[in-house]
């Protein structure tokens, strides 16, 4: 993985921590692919809170 773009409904800054472990959990805390966390309004469906844009590089 290279980058992760995560946009979250709603963020504010004490939910950090929670999304840190989240991420921690899923990539460990050796070597995570950079990232940007971007609180929004909204997403496409009212339904959505969380989304999450990947880029990868396969060799």
């Amino acid at each position: 993985m290279t980058k992760l773009t995560t946009y979250v409904v709603g963020y504010r800054p004490e939910s950090r921590p929670i999304l840190g472990e989240a991420r921690a959990s899923v990539f460990g805390t050796a070597e995570p692919p950079a990232s940007t966390l971007v609180g929004v309004q909204a997403l496409s469906d009212p339904g959505y809170l969380v989304e999450i844009e990947a880029i990868a590089v396969i060799d």
